[in-house]
């Protein structure tokens, strides 16, 4: 199949609005919206708005290799960030708010994010029995590097989101626009993450700030990035989970609040290994993992839940610095071998939870969409 790119519209178009355009386009987002779309939502009965609880369950011994808050400082404090969505269904109007992450990467044009596609595009159409439960298109969105959402307050149900923007608090680098995104050219075919598709999961982005002119890499810094380099190797991934319903380690939701009830979760884990999560939090995981070379996949067993998706998944991590060789970016829960049944998934209860989650190895497919997006004039 070709390695071609496919690059989706542009969130924020070149031409005479350009500027006006950007700063309307970061603008929207709003702290009430960054919570509408940034916070854990726990109870689906509650809706799904940010309403989520703040009780935090951690395990018992702390945090460990499958997850813990990322205490740390260097580069990747700077680099690693959340992406906030506003996401639309195919000829509707109707819309969700929601997140990712995503990390900035050393680049041509200082400009180069990188994330899962699927925080852009969706379409389950080919595995889901015409459900519709995954297909979306992202068509606005802006990206927090060094996001900390300790003192971001939760949404005002019924508010209309407000005039309140984030300060340097909540996004110490910035907001920054998302202009234009490309996605891998197998995405673009089966945009899925169920059954045996493709694959390919990686999308690179360009952003741009309305009030600091210079590049986003010269403000954060980039992390190296590489491609076709051997699976199978130790990998340290970070992001910000921020869904507790989908979380293979989850505790019991007691009134709509994560318990810690002493028993096993729904899934066998021990009330020990238990942990939930808000979506304020930078969080870590690390581990030897499995390479699945036929589906380019790292495999590592990783108490993390959607939200995360998108962050960077390093090699060569060095603690010290902050720095590594960015390798892939977390995609989706999957079984040991990288599978994920798909009657399993969208017949049993909706639910896609597994103890190992995946990530997209960058081979060439990933290259091409770095390469073609770091040799755009940026940032438009």
């Amino acid at each position: 199949m070709s390695t071609t790119p496919h690059e989706l519209p542009p969130m924020v178009a070149a031409g005479s609005g350009y500027a006006a355009d950007l700063q309307s386009a970061v603008n929207y987002w709003t702290v009430d919206r960054l919570a509408q779309g940034g916070l854990t939502d726990d109870d689906p009965a509650g809706g799904l708005d940010g309403q989520g609880s703040d009780v935090i369950v951690e395990p018992t011994a702390g945090g460990d290799a499958l997850s813990a808050t990322f205490t740390g400082s260097g580069q990747v404090r700077k680099t690693a960030g959340k992406l906030f969505l506003k996401r639309t269904k195919p000829r509707s109007t109707d819309f969700v708010l929601s997140s990712c992450s995503a990390n900035v990467v050393s680049s041509a044009n200082q400009s180069v994010v990188l994330t899962a596609a699927h925080c852009f595009l969706m379409d389950s159409s080919n595995w889901d029995f015409g459900t519709g439960i995954e297909t979306t298109q992202t068509v606005g969105a802006v990206f927090i590097p060094g996001f900390d959402g300790a003192a971001l307050a939760r949404h005002v149900p019924g508010s209309d989101g407000g005039t309140t923007m984030p300060g340097t608090d909540i996004a110490p680098y910035g907001v920054w626009g998302v202009t234009r995104q490309w996605i891998t050219n197998e995405w673009s075919v089966d945009p899925s993450q169920f059954g045996e598709g493709p694959g390919h999961d990686m999308a690179a982005f360009l952003v741009d700030s309305p009030t600091d002119s210079r590049p986003i890499q010269q403000v954060t810094g980039g992390q190296q990035v590489g491609f076709n380099l051997p699976q199978g190797k130790t990998l340290t991934g970070f992001g910000y989970p921020s869904d507790n319903i989908k979380s293979w380690y989850a505790p019991p939701i007691v009134n709509g609040v994560p318990t810690r009830t002493g028993a096993a979760n729904r899934f066998g884990v021990p009330s020990e290994l238990q942990r939930s999560f808000d979506g304020r939090t930078l969080k870590v995981s690390s581990g030897q993992t499995t390479g699945i070379a036929g589906r380019y996949l790292d495999v590592l067993q990783a108490a993390i839940s959607p939200g995360a998706s998108g962050g960077p998944w390093f090699e060569q991590y060095d603690p010290a610095t902050g720095t590594g060789i960015q390798v892939a970016v977390t995609s989706h829960f999957v079984n040991a071998d990288g599978g994920l049944p798909v009657l399993e998934t969208v017949l049993a209860n909706m639910n896609s939870a597994r103890p190992h989650m995946s990530a997209t190895h960058f081979v060439d497919q990933e290259k091409a969409v770095y390469d073609l997006a770091q040799a755009q004039v940026a940032p438009n």
